[in-house]
């Protein structure tokens, strides 16, 4: 007498394993092509180990810029570019030629303010040296904060 083997709770077809599962189809492809033993012939499914499969390998179903498919990272790419172009577009985006042109303007202004300071200016002469110190450190944090004041007003909204 043939023993009576245990009765597998397999399913017809992918839909229905990612129906009686509670996860998407997309989840279910993805782990018949990453080789999921699962799955017979016919597109049978057998739930018990396709479930057990998922969660041993929650890591590889994570949709990632590695394991997108070729289509997809296509697809990003292109996404990112063209978002690129319309930022550029509407002027929230500057060439970094025309960013690095206006600091280094701005940087000379400040950097002029700043030699303009004469070593032996008269409100200088006749003071303490610490004084003399916290009048410059005054004079450099002045013309620091108007090139950070330039700055923010050429900077892209």
């Amino acid at each position: 007498m043939a023993k009576a083997r245990p009765k597998k709770d397999v399913v017809e077809n992918i839909t229905a394993a990612a129906t009686r599962l509670n996860v998407g189809v997309e989840v279910v492809r993805k782990a018949k092509a990453l080789g999921c033993p699962a799955f017979a012939a016919g597109n049978r499914v057998d739930l018990a180990e396709l479930e057990a499969w998922l969660k041993e390998n929650a890591d590889k179903l994570k949709v990632t810029g590695q394991n997108l498919s070729l289509k997809d990272q296509k697809l990003n790419e292109e996404v990112r570019k063209l978002k690129i172009r319309n930022d550029r577009d509407d002027g929230i985006l500057m060439p970094v030629a025309d960013r690095d042109n206006e600091f280094r303007e701005a940087f000379r202004e400040c950097v002029s303010e700043l030699m303009t300071i004469p070593p032996r200016s008269p409100e200088l002469t006749g003071i303490s040296a610490a004084e003399m110190e916290k009048r410059l450190r005054q004079m450099i944090i002045d013309a620091l904060k108007a090139l950070s004041l330039k700055a923010n007003a050429t900077a892209p909204a």
